[in-house]
């Protein structure tokens, strides 16, 4: 029971920090002048993380105690201005293919753009050109995906 609880509040971690990315940065019309790299820390320092994300001294900690990192991307039709990243690091594999296969396109304020897990293909919407790597993402590829029992890297954009 308390690991269905932790896998819950990891992917509730995920969408409440990308929808106050969102909102926080809207004004700036830019995120890459927001809430990315070093400016990240913004987000603790207006305590505008959810309370069980941990911060100190600019590091992040999700719900399995891996590190959160914030940055913006750039190519895949995709830039730096328009976008930004939230990477969750040593995520286990359950709570790994939970958050991979969200319903991300339900989500307000905020798109999910591209997915990558474990540095393994750019999974985007039907407009990637690669019909191979298309969210959404089925829970059997979403198994592959998450590979690792306890350290499988996410790494979510959102437009």
């Amino acid at each position: 029971m308390l690991d269905r609880y932790r896998i819950s509040r990891l992917v509730s971690q995920a969408v409440e920090i990308a929808q106050t990315i969102a909102h926080r940065c809207a004004a700036a019309e830019d995120y890459s002048k927001c809430a990315v790299g070093g400016k990240a820390k913004m987000l603790c320092t207006e305590k505008l993380l959810p309370g069980d994300i941990k911060c100190k001294n600019n590091t992040f900690k999700h719900k399995y105690g891996g590190n959160v990192t914030f940055g913006s991307v750039s190519g895949h039709g995709l830039d730096s201005k328009n976008t930004f990243s939230i990477v969750f690091h040593d995520v286990p594999q359950t709570a790994c293919i939970e958050l991979i296969t969200y319903s991300w396109d339900n989500l307000s304020y905020v798109q999910l753009a591209m997915l990558i897990v474990n540095s393994k293909g750019w999974y985007m919407w039907k407009f990637s050109n690669n019909s191979s790597l298309l969210l959404p993402i089925s829970v059997k590829k979403a198994t592959e995906l998450c590979s690792s029992r306890t350290s499988n890297q996410v790494f979510l954009t959102f437009q």
